[in-house]
């Protein structure tokens, strides 16, 4: 605790003169997946922090039944994402805004409870481009995309056992399997401006 407070310290200069956006990410909160982000930064970088819950069901899907009746499946999960990453903008008109580049660091944490629950941790890097600019006075977007990999991807059961999750899937559980590996940054958000 004493070593946060003593960063903080030392950090606080440099906020004063930082820009400060919070950022609501729109397609995960939809999802049921809400996830906020800070970034602080002045001229061409900024440094990124962003939290998350997973709250959306595991194999989430509606249909309707032979007797017309819609039914709803998916399995209930519970987990955390989180984030950092530096920003880089190429020409800023105003501090952070424009087109950027940003190399990522991913962290999701989740159970899935199936009859023997499941719990998955995954740790992988990326790359992203993007465009921020302002809506209005103080409120703006980021449109961004990438492409990046998770390097540890392990789901254990409740002896910790591994526990392959596409193992039901017999259509194309390997092909399902290959893709988990891989990570896509694609995101909106909307941020308010606190920082000049």
């Amino acid at each position: 605790m004493k070593k946060l407070l003593f960063t903080l310290l030392l950090a606080m200069p440099c906020l004063s003169f930082a820009q400060l956006d919070i950022k609501l990410n729109l397609p995960s909160t939809v999802g049921l997946k809400p996830e906020l982000g800070l970034e602080f930064g002045y001229d061409n970088f900024s440094l990124e922090i962003d939290n998350g819950l997973i709250l959306q069901k595991w194999g989430e899907a509606t249909f309707i039944d032979s007797e017309g009746n819609e039914v709803q499946t998916g399995v209930n999960r519970f987990g955390y994402n989180g984030g950092i990453r530096a920003n880089y903008y190429f020409s800023p008109r105003e501090t952070l805004d424009g087109w950027f580049v940003s190399p990522v660091i991913k962290y999701r944490s989740q159970k899935i409870k199936f009859e023997d629950p499941i719990k998955n941790k995954r740790v992988g890097a990326g790359l992203v481009l993007g465009r921020k600019g302002m809506i209005f006075d103080r409120f703006g977007y980021a449109a961004e995309g990438g492409f990046g990999y998770w390097f540890i991807n392990s789901y254990k059961n409740s002896q910790g056992e591994n526990s392959p999750i596409y193992k039901d899937s017999f259509l194309f559980a390997d092909l399902l399997e290959k893709l988990d590996k891989f990570m896509l940054p694609f995101t909106v958000t909307l941020f308010y401006r606190i920082g000049s």
